[in-house]
């Protein structure tokens, strides 16, 4: 880490902590800290309870879902399947992380979470990087094609079986949910299982083990009927089920009629 100086405007001179790694790219600046002008850094130093401050930041759920990005290897699976050219020193794996961890506390737009969550966030303290646009964040989740996502579920999966999940019950159920977006592609009107007749709708059906974990889904356009997304889908869930069992006699595959 190093000091650096800047003067914004004649007479305005403002001292930052900064911080450099090398990239494949060249130097680029990890983070910068503001401090301040010379008389709050010689506080800091010299007399630092009298400009103390205490916040606090949210800890236990990021805690929680860290802790399972990192027995899932999530991380180094995003990283490998979504890569993009930047010098954000945000990670596109760690914008994902950030908006799955506003997400598992709260509900969070993209921009919210740009612009509030990550601040209140222990991740600053963790990652010790400023948050990136939202305008980089919207770039990052369309580097999220149907193929990566593939990708990744297909890396999740084998991460699960390799440390010993073992289902024995697989449960498939799909649903829907309404948006206010216009209606074009997926979002159709059709029957709203939350009530919401006159929006469109998304469908979704989700394949798990008895234990919740989710192991295939599927979306689909919202006027469409579960008794034919569920014919369609029956091949790939039966090729599923011969992947996650030596013997696929021992799976029950459950669903309602």
């Amino acid at each position: 880490m190093y000091l650096a100086q800047k003067e914004p405007k004649p007479g305005y001179k403002y001292w930052y902590l900064e911080e450099s790694e090398h990239t494949e790219e060249g130097t680029r600046k990890k983070f910068s800290f503001f401090l301040g002008k010379p008389e709050r850094v010689y506080d800091l130093v010299q007399r630092p309870l009298s400009r103390l401050v205490l916040s606090t930041h949210n800890f236990g759920a990021t805690a929680a879902l860290l802790h399972a990005v990192e027995e899932l290897r999530l991380e180094e699976i995003l990283s490998a399947e979504v890569s993009l050219e930047g010098r954000v020193a945000m990670t596109p794996a760690q914008r994902v992380l950030m908006i799955l961890g506003a997400r598992y506390e709260r509900p969070a737009s993209k921009l919210d979470t740009v612009a509030r969550w990550y601040e209140g966030s222990v991740l600053p303290l963790l990652w010790r990087c400023n948050v990136p646009h939202v305008n980089t964040v919207y770039e990052t989740m369309d580097g999220l094609t149907s193929e990566v996502r593939e990708r990744v579920k297909e890396r999740l999966r084998a991460r699960l079986f390799d440390r010993g999940l073992e289902p024995k019950r697989l449960i498939w159920d799909t649903t829907n949910f309404h948006t206010y977006g216009e209606v074009a592609g997926l979002r159709q009107r059709g029957r709203s299982k939350d009530g919401k007749h006159k929006c469109p709708l998304v469908g979704m059906g989700v394949l798990t083990s008895e234990e919740d974990i989710p192991l295939a889904q599927v979306v689909f356009p919202g006027n469409r009927q579960d008794a034919k997304i569920f014919e369609d889908s029956l091949p790939s869930l039966l090729n599923l089920v011969e992947e996650v069992a030596e013997d696929p006699k021992d799976v029950t595959l459950i669903f309602d009629r």
